[in-house]
């Protein structure tokens, strides 16, 4: 897949090896995402990936849903 893949109000970002959320997701899609899908990058923690969400695109999506396939 290459790149961000928007499909109503999901944000997919998938099997970029990004370690961390990309600052450009939350400042492009934030507005709008209440899904994002980060399968298959190299995340390290499910704390890790909420905390970089919340940190790149602020509070504003009350019951966004977190969709992450992390490496056990």
């Amino acid at each position: 897949m290459a790149g961000v893949v928007v499909s109503g109000a999901q944000v997919s970002y998938i099997s970029q090896d990004c370690e961390e959320i990309p600052e450009f997701l939350g400042r492009k899609y934030g507005h709008m995402a209440k899904r994002l899908d980060l399968s298959f990058n190299l995340l390290r923690s499910q704390t890790l990936a909420a905390q970089l969400l919340i940190d790149s695109i602020g509070s504003s999506l009350p019951g966004a849903q977190f969709v992450n396939r992390l490496p056990a």
